[in-house]
């Protein structure tokens, strides 16, 4: 056979040829690698390159490759931070080619002993007992009472937890289980406590609130909802004793920069009246919360 070629190639080992031990996508990159290889017999192309040259798309199928090589022997690879690897071909001579294990060798699972089959007693040499059942049988009654929703607590403990005397709290607990209707839950008799304390209210006010709205309650039931502004504000205006409305009148017109709100003509009422009304309509919307 005569060959024609130029001497512009590279070189590879007839010995990696012969090696059983290599898969075909191995020694693709081995080539490759000795493609790109200098005189020292080191190579630094990157995963971009030899997939363009080796036509696999996937990095990681590279990378495993590369691996393989190297667990081999036939490479050797330096790994640089911020750069691409670098390769070093090794003397394929030099690696055993012969029964050399492709896959990881299993070791041999132990003997497990068979348990003996004569003279092994059958179930009906045994007695059997019964298992006693300790779970407590309960009515329908006891039953349905356990799975009444824990919010439906009528002793209203939460109360405990605020700073009321213990007479206030007493009369508090009457109001609400004689009037359940205006009773509230703990997140909303937090609320109101949170506006007594800002607004410096005492125990009497807290009672007379929940009196008022007691009255008010009757408009509610005849199907009366407060869907906008001035609705909001004469709900408020009802379950609200009166003396606290005078005291905020004259707390907002103090706040305005006016001395008094009974001498304040028409239109500086109005700006009063307004504030008033914002602040009734944000009392409403955290109490129907």
């Amino acid at each position: 056979m005569k060959d024609n070629r130029k001497f512009n190639w590279f070189t590879v080992e007839n010995s990696l040829i012969d090696r059983e031990d290599i898969t075909p996508m191995e020694m693709l990159m081995y080539v490759v690698l000795a493609r790109y290889a200098n005189n020292n017999e080191k190579c630094f192309p990157g995963l971009d390159l030899i997939s363009k040259k080796t036509g696999i798309k996937d990095k990681r199928t590279i990378t495993k490759h590369l691996k393989s090589l190297s667990e081999k022997g036939f490479i050797t690879i330096q790994k640089r931070p911020g750069k691409s690897n670098l390769y070093y071909l090794n003397n394929v001579e030099e690696v055993v080619t012969k029964n050399v294990p492709t896959t990881k060798i299993v070791p041999p699972t132990k003997i497990v002993p068979q348990p003996p089959t004569k003279n092994v007693p059958t179930s009906s040499d045994k007695k059997c007992t019964p298992k006693k059942n300790y779970l407590k049988r309960t009515n329908k009654k006891n039953y349905s009472r356990e799975r009444e929703p824990a919010a439906r607590k009528e002793d209203f403990d939460f109360i405990y937890k605020s700073n009321l005397n213990t007479n206030t709290q007493h009369n508090l607990k009457k109001i609400w289980k004689t009037n359940p209707e205006v009773a509230p839950t703990e997140i909303q008799f937090e609320v109101l406590m949170s506006m007594c304390k800002a607004e410096n209210k005492g125990d009497g006010w807290v009672v007379n609130y929940y009196k008022a709205k007691i009255g008010a309650s009757e408009a509610e039931k005849q199907g009366t909802k407060a869907t906008n502004k001035s609705d909001k504000v004469r709900y408020m205006l009802r379950v609200t004793p009166q003396e606290e409305v005078d005291d905020l009148l004259y707390k907002i017109a103090l706040d305005l920069g006016y001395d008094d709100y009974n001498s304040l003509d028409k239109t500086d009422g109005s700006i009063v009246n307004i504030e008033l009304e914002r602040i009734l309509c944000d009392r409403y919307n955290k109490l129907k919360k």
